[in-house]
C-alpha cells in the first residue's frame, strides 16, 4: 500500500500531493474557468467540467488532446462514477462532512482518502496514477459545490445583516 499526503492554502487554487520522495502531482484550478488542470509523476491531465443539472467531468490528455475518461456526479448521494480504460469505478463518500471517500471497483478496495479541503491522506491499495488523479479531482468538484451551496443559501442572511 502507498501513502500520499495533499495540501492546499486556504485561498489557493492549486492542491499538491506529496509521496514520500517528495511531490509527486498538483491540482490547478483555472480562475473563472471550468478547466483544471492536473499533473501526477510528469504526466499532464485536463479536466474539463460541463453541464449544469447534468455535470460530468472530461479527463483528456492535452498532449495528444485525445478523451481518456469521463466522470460523472450524483451530487444528492455523494457518489462518482469514474470511467477510465474500459471499466467503471466508483468514488463515494463514507462521511456526512464529506472527510472520508473510497474508490471501489465492483467489491474491490483501490484507494481510500482522509482530510479535509485544506490538507489530508491518501491510501492506495491499488496504483493507478490516472485514477488517484481523477478521484482525487471529483473529490474536490463535491468540496467546491458543497461550498457554493452553504454561500448561496447564506447570502440572504448576509445581505439582511449588511443592510440594516
Amino acid at each position: 500500500m502507498e501513502t500520499y499526503r495533499w495540501s492546499k492554502g486556504v485561498f489557493s487554487s492549486t492542491f499538491e500531493i506529496f509521496s514520500q520522495k517528495g511531490i509527486a502531482g498538483q491540482i490547478r484550478s483555472r480562475n473563472w474557468s471550468r478547466l483544471t488542470d492536473a499533473v501526477i509523476n510528469g504526466k499532464r491531465y485536463l479536466f474539463k467540467t460541463q453541464g449544469f443539472f447534468t455535470v460530468n467531468t472530461l479527463i483528456i490528455d492535452p498532449e495528444k488532446n485525445t478523451l481518456l475518461g469521463k466522470i460523472s456526479y450524483n451530487s444528492w448521494r455523494s457518489i462518482a462514477s469514474i470511467e477510465l480504460k474500459g471499466s467503471t469505478t466508483v468514488l463515494k463518500s463514507e462521511s456526512i462532512w464529506r472527510s472520508q471517500w473510497s474508490v471501489w471497483n465492483g467489491n474491490e478496495l483501490l484507494m481510500r482518502f482522509k482530510g479535509s479541503a485544506t490538507r489530508g491522506t491518501i491510501e492506495v491499495v491499488k496504483s493507478d496514477e490516472l485514477l488517484m488523479i481523477s478521484s482525487f479531482f471529483a473529490m474536490t468538484y463535491f468540496w467546491k459545490a458543497a461550498t457554493i451551496a452553504i454561500v448561496t443559501s447564506l447570502m440572504p442572511i448576509w445581505i439582511t445583516i449588511l443592510t440594516k
